[in-house]
């Protein structure tokens, strides 16, 4: 027997094109899922992106609230500590200081001096020629105070025209001898083109020395200042160390 089994064309044309739309159904949904899921992709690494930026531009910014912080803290303890008008340690800070090292020398066979200085006359010197040129006046006293000692001494304005200086690791006592007079002698120069004004002026000074007149700063400040209120007794523009003959209680006078 022979069979012969034969489709129409017209079916097996339906049925391949009804595969093909198939496939064209399925790889055009494959496209579909696959660009959205490329798009859905781009989108989190943008939003990974964007988030990464955010953390860094967060951190940047913590960064320079820091250093902003920083800097007012520093400008802070500046202001806390320096005299606003000269710039020199103010009376706070310098007795800080000073405790510091007399705390060091405890332990060094070195001596010290505390020297204060007033201003002999300013008052009638602010009074006359007003007080822009007393502050002139003090501004370069402090300049030249300052350029007159060594980088380890310590140098204060303790308020008006009363200034003090602690000389660190002499090797004597008598060095002060020296130091006292030259810097006496150069606060004594003339001060030219004070706001279009020449003063004169010198400074009285009064030292006391660690550790033979004490221990602390608070009896060093006492006899300093009443060896300078002696020196002014005793003419004015010289200096004085504290002896137990002068009395801590002295008498101020400008």
């Amino acid at each position: 027997f022979q069979v012969a089994v034969s489709v129409p064309a017209d079916e097996l044309r339906s049925a391949l094109l009804a595969r093909q739309k198939r496939s064209w159904g399925m790889t055009a949904l494959f496209s579909v899922l696959l660009i959205a899921a490329s798009g859905a992709l781009f989108k989190g690494l943008q939003r990974q992106h964007q988030f990464f930026h955010a953390i860094r531009r967060a951190d940047e910014e913590k960064h320079e609230l820091i250093e902003q912080l920083e800097r007012e803290k520093a400008r802070a303890i500046e202001l806390a500590s320096c005299d606003h008008l000269t710039g020199l340690h103010n009376r706070r800070m310098f007795t800080q200081l000073a405790v510091s090292h007399l705390e060091y020398a405890k332990r060094s066979r070195k001596h010290y001096a505390l020297a204060y200085l007033d201003l002999d006359r300013f008052k009638l010197i602010n009074d006359s020629l007003g007080h822009h040129v007393g502050d002139r006046l003090l501004c370069e006293v402090a300049t030249r105070l300052r350029e007159s000692v060594r980088s380890a001494d310590v140098v204060g304005r303790m308020g008006g025209d009363e200034f003090a200086v602690l000389f660190t690791g002499l090797d004597k006592d008598e060095d002060i001898d020296g130091i006292a007079s030259k810097l006496l002698e150069v606060l004594a120069e003339p001060y030219r083109n004070l706001d279009g004004h020449d003063g004169q002026t010198a400074a009285s000074m009064g030292i006391a020395f660690f550790p033979r007149d004490g221990h602390d700063i608070s009896t060093l400040s006492r006899y300093a200042d009443a060896a300078m209120y002696q020196s002014k007794r005793a003419g004015r523009g010289r200096y004085s160390v504290y002896d137990v003959g002068i009395s801590p209680t002295a008498e101020r006078r400008n």
